[in-house]
């Protein structure tokens, strides 16, 4: 796993899950939305930008965005891909897009990283582990961008019928997915 210098000054971490059919490739951060080096400590690395960068895609250039990204065993983005985001109670799913690969979610909320804060976000993809941190250090327009891979390390097949349930704080069921794949919820009164 590659994390650039801005990540860790965020104090990005990954939850260690060996189990998980997903596991983080890279992280890293932008700052005010540029695809390019600057003199913050938050600014792209070059490794990002020679990986990931696409001249003329704006919908990767937000300030304040936590995007997430799934590539399948060939280094295609997987679209659509559920990305789950949480923040004390609050939850959001989004799908990665047809037009860039990835999901993303505006975010606002200042932190201080000296603090030992993340930011107090988590995502995740179903069927993988958590990446906790993701917000506006010190106020900065920062964006942190989070690319997912198979986890082909240690290859787990998921058992048959094996159920994941995603709840929020209220334990209310927010999504259902079986073998990594969304289940449709039916309410029955």
């Amino acid at each position: 796993m590659r994390i650039s210098h801005g990540a860790q000054e965020m104090n990005v971490s990954v939850e260690e899950e060996t189990k998980a059919l997903w596991k983080v490739k890279d992280i890293f951060t932008t700052v005010d939305g540029f695809w390019y080096l600057s003199g913050s400590p938050y600014s792209i690395p070059e490794w990002a930008i020679d990986d990931y960068y696409v001249p003329g895609t704006v919908e990767l250039g937000g300030a304040n965005h936590i995007y997430v990204a799934a590539l399948d065993e060939e280094g295609n983005y997987v679209v659509p891909q559920t990305v789950v985001f949480s923040r004390k109670d609050e939850i959001n799913t989004r799908f990665s897009e047809e037009k860039n690969g990835f999901a993303n979610l505006p975010v606002s909320n200042a932190f201080f990283p000296d603090q030992n804060l993340d930011g107090g976000w988590k995502h995740g993809l179903p069927g993988g582990t958590w990446v906790h941190g993701g917000g506006l250090p010190y106020g900065q327009h920062v964006s942190l961008f989070v690319v997912w891979e198979p986890n082909d390390d240690d290859i787990v097949e998921p058992e048959e019928n094996v159920v994941q349930v995603l709840l929020d704080n209220d334990d209310t069921i927010v999504e259902i997915y079986q073998n990594g794949h969304p289940l449709q919820i039916k309410m029955i009164p």
